[in-house]
């Protein structure tokens, strides 16, 4: 099986494509988020190789419930897995993401042969519609969530998910190292950003929420999903100060002290939260 370094490189290419092309970023700028972004779609890569190698799969059907954003994930992984594997990938995207205005967005879609449904993920009722998945992505969008839409989304994500399936989560991870230096020294505003009234008023939130695998662990439970193994990793250091660079190398010595959460789940039986106020 390739290397995660090795499948970040083959994901790069379509990475700095979306960065240039789609999210207008200029060279310099573009190449540093393609290698970034590729680094974490790479971990989720090499979930779904291990899950289809294991099952002896050679087509996937997977559901995107995490949106496209401006697409480097989708592109770049259905690039990457369809040389292997016959797939069937759909994704559910709000209808406010102002990237579904650009022609070379769409064109992007038809290239890759991925089929996009829009729901609002705060109105939707039926939320993922009725297929059911191999894998099913929730990646960089719990964040976003507040929380009885996170739950809602949640119960809906393991209704889609195949008995035999699983299902990948990443999040910004609460217990970073550089989140508990900032809160030793009394600073609990941890990269929280987009939550104001502006927001509020398109109807698109930032970064609202943050989760440790504690917590996660007992809302994924309470759904009935379990957890099958999880890490921690880093994949960008945009500003590189001496505090960014220290922190970043203290992470790796520390227990779930990385960046961003990557956790794979399958179905199991809900271990329900009591009920208090």
């Amino acid at each position: 099986m390739l290397t995660r370094r090795k499948i970040s490189r083959e994901l790069s290419e379509i990475c700095y494509r979306v960065e240039t092309e789609i999210v207008g970023h200029p060279p310099k700028i573009a190449r540093l988020w393609a290698r970034a972004n590729a680094k974490r779609h790479a971990c989720t890569a090499e979930a779904i190789l291990k899950y289809a190698c294991d099952n002896g799969l050679a087509k996937l059907t997977i559901l995107n419930a995490s949106g496209l954003s401006c697409g480097h994930q989708d592109f770049s992984l259905m690039s990457f897995l369809s040389k292997t594997f016959n797939i069937d990938w759909i994704v559910f995207e709000s209808p406010h993401n102002p990237y579904l205005k650009s022609p070379i967005f769409t064109k992007m879609l038809k290239e890759f042969s991925i089929r996009l449904e829009l729901a609002d993920f705060a109105r939707e009722v039926n939320l993922f519609g009725k297929g059911i998945y191999d894998v099913v992505l929730f990646t960089e969008i719990a964040e976003h969530l507040d929380h009885v839409n996170f739950l809602r989304t949640l119960v809906a994500f393991r209704e889609r998910l195949g008995e035999r399936g699983i299902g990948i989560i990443t999040t910004p991870n609460l217990a970073y190292v550089t989140n508990r230096i900032k809160l030793l020294f009394g600073d609990g505003d941890v990269h929280y950003f987009g939550d104001g009234t502006e927001n509020l008023k398109r109807g698109l939130w930032g970064h609202i929420v943050y989760y440790d695998l504690k917590r996660l662990k007992r809302l994924l439970s309470d759904v009935g999903l379990e957890i099958q193994y999880s890490y921690t990793f880093n994949y960008l250091c945009i500003n590189k100060t001496v505090f960014s660079v220290l922190s970043n190398f203290l992470s790796h010595g520390f227990f779930n002290g990385g960046q961003t959460l990557f956790v794979v789940v399958y179905k199991s039986t809900p271990v329900k939260i009591p009920y208090l106020i």
